[in-house]
């Protein structure tokens, strides 16, 4: 198809102007921007035949051209990745961060805080991201099927869950400090901001989907 703008009233041929600009400064290619046009001139034709205007169906150039770029950025959000084992390792790294530089930064403050042991560390950071998972997976799960699970019915799948981290982290307190080396201050800092850099560069290389927000197909 040639497009000719020589077709189109004064108005629609400044509501293209107007649109093009606004996608060239969206990133839109040539190519992208002939595409659109194509697909959009036959129908601006044919409703300037009727005295309509492209402002009047379309909208304001700008902001119908900024939808293509919006149902871009949406589509590429719906397409995160929802691996169990990535988005395991996501939350580990974030809940072994968090506590790691929480408490270097407590025990640098003040040597009298209670530090972690090495191995108590790591049992708390990927326990805590086990529980982030599992809230995620109970969180979509009540938002799919609001209808078919009841509030209860959803909690109590929970309980057997958290009953075997409290477990799993008890037990780990329980290590001799002989094998759970406790850490000096600067060194769990390190850690913290270890896990956090970790979870940064996963989740960019792999688009892993959080934790914290539920996906509602």
């Amino acid at each position: 198809m040639t497009i000719d703008l020589n077709q189109l009233t004064k108005k629609n041929q400044e509501f293209i102007h107007i649109a093009t600009n606004e996608l060239i400064a969206n990133g839109k290619t040539d190519e992208d921007i002939k595409l659109i046009l194509e697909e959009v001139l036959p129908q601006i034709i044919e409703e300037q035949g009727r005295g309509i205007p492209a402002r009047t169906f379309l909208g304001a150039p700008t902001r119908w051209a900024q939808s293509y770029t919006q149902t871009e950025a949406k589509t590429a959000a719906q397409a995160t990745n929802d691996n169990p084992w990535l988005m395991f390792l996501d939350s580990s790294l974030f809940f072994l961060g968090f506590i790691a530089l929480f408490s270097g930064v407590m025990n640098f403050f003040d040597s009298r805080t209670t530090s972690y042991g090495l191995i108590s560390l790591f049992v708390f950071g990927f326990a805590g991201g086990a529980l982030l998972y599992f809230m995620y997976r109970f969180q979509t799960n009540l938002a799919q099927n609001r209808k078919r699970f009841g509030w209860l019915k959803s909690i109590l799948a929970l309980i057997p869950v958290l009953i075997l981290l409290v477990i799993i982290v008890t037990v780990s307190g329980l290590i001799p400090a002989s094998i759970n080396i406790q850490l000096p201050a600067i060194v769990t800092i390190l850690i913290g901001a270890a896990a956090l850099a970790g979870k940064y560069f996963f989740k960019k290389q792999f688009n892993i989907q959080s934790s914290f927000t539920p996906k509602a197909n």
